[in-house]
């Protein structure tokens, strides 16, 4: 990947060192700081807008999901029914 296909240059392009267990920690602390962001009402990182090459791909956001969803023992209707009484975010709404 060259300097200008980097999603983030503030990222390292090669993560494929890190151990299962490296990868697990930065997973749930990035999970958990995103969570604690969005109940707070901070903006998310994710504004409109943004290119193909800021993102990860549906198949790539979908093996992460599913792998969270798995290991948290969340099942996909869980999910929709979240989705569907609102999140954080719209809960934490003023009255």
């Amino acid at each position: 990947m060259s300097a200008e296909e980097q999603p983030n240059p503030a990222v390292p392009a090669d993560l494929g060192g890190l151990s299962d267990e490296q990868l697990q920690g930065l997973l749930v602390a990035v999970v958990k700081t995103y969570a604690e962001r969005a109940a707070d009402g901070l903006a998310g990182p994710f504004p409109p807008g943004l290119t193909d090459l800021q993102l990860p791909t549906p198949t790539e956001v979908l093996v992460v999901i599913s792998d969270l969803l798995r290991a948290t023992d969340i099942e996909l209707f869980e999910l929709g029914m979240w989705q569907t009484w609102g999140s954080v975010r719209s809960s934490e709404a003023p009255a």
